[in-house]
């Protein structure tokens, strides 16, 4: 065991980091890139578990920075995937998948996280890791990775039939209306499986499903160049400032206003600040 794993973080991301084929190269992407990154912009002790390629594990935890604690499962490959955006969505190609991660794969002392964030991308996590976690743990999901599956390289959208199974452990999960085909009633099916959920809705905003109620928290203006990764920066800004509000429409406000500041950038280089949000925020106010 290293030192770093004997540390217990304030905020625990779960999922693949994956290579994103975009013209010319590639760049670093997955929802444990983005909420890591975010949380080390706002000064969240973070840990990740991910899986990688050993010639990969520099770089990336070179990306997420030395004070950010990295478990990269030994893999053959990593989760390599091109996004390619068009008027009718956006289309996905998947190229390599990681090695798969487990419950048993997480550090002894990571397991007393107040903070935890399961990110599948590919259907590469457990789906016992909802129940794995001390019992005051702020639990979400993305579940975006659950309802994709792949065949001969394309990703494609499905049901998930194991929501019951699987969903209950959480106190809130994520996902966007793109996840569920723009159905309302498909989302509040997965919503009533946790105490809540957001369903996130681009420039349209998102929705809370609260207790079997509905809200919904309008999109803060913004001058977009990449949406990628915003719906995992949004998971993030809304569990860690619903860890310390509790408050979960105000959660819903927070990260709108992140997600908002995302898309203004590219890539995962440059993450928004906590005083850049709030700017964001008083900015829609005025």
């Amino acid at each position: 065991m290293t030192e770093s794993e004997q540390a217990t973080p304030a905020f625990l991301v779960i999922g693949h980091a994956a290579r994103d084929l975009v013209p010319g190269g590639w760049r670093w992407g997955g929802t444990v890139t983005y909420a890591a990154l975010l949380a080390r912009a706002w000064d969240v002790p973070t840990a990740v578990l991910t899986s990688l390629a050993a010639e990969d594990v520099p770089g990336y935890q070179a990306l997420l920075g030395e004070d950010v604690l990295l478990h990269a499962l030994p893999s053959p490959v990593t989760t390599t995937m091109e996004n390619i955006y068009t008027d009718a969505g956006r289309r996905q190609l998947l190229h390599a998948k990681a090695a798969r991660i487990e419950p048993g794969h997480v550090p002894a002392a990571w397991r007393e996280a107040p903070i935890v964030l399961a990110g599948p991308i590919i259907g590469e996590t457990s789906t016992r890791f909802g129940a794995s976690f001390s019992p005051g743990t702020l639990a979400g999901m993305t579940i975006q990775g659950r309802l994709r599956s792949h065949q001969r390289g394309r990703v494609y959208t499905r049901r998930w039939t194991r929501a019951a199974h699987e969903f209950p452990p959480y106190t809130v999960i994520f996902f966007s209306d793109e996840d569920v085909g723009g159905s309302e009633r498909l989302g509040r099916h997965y919503a009533s499986q946790t105490r809540f959920a957001v369903m996130t809705q681009g420039d349209g905003g998102a929705t809370l499903f609260e207790h079997g109620r509905i809200s919904r928290h309008a999109a803060f203006p913004a001058n977009p160049r990449d949406p990628t990764g915003a719906g995992d920066i949004f998971a993030a800004a809304f569990l860690l400032h619903y860890a310390a509000k509790r408050d979960a429409a105000a959660a819903c406000q927070h990260a709108n206003a992140a997600a908002a500041c995302s898309i203004e950038r590219v890539g995962a280089d440059e993450m928004p600040t906590p005083a850049q949000v709030a700017a964001r925020m008083r900015s829609a106010r005025g």
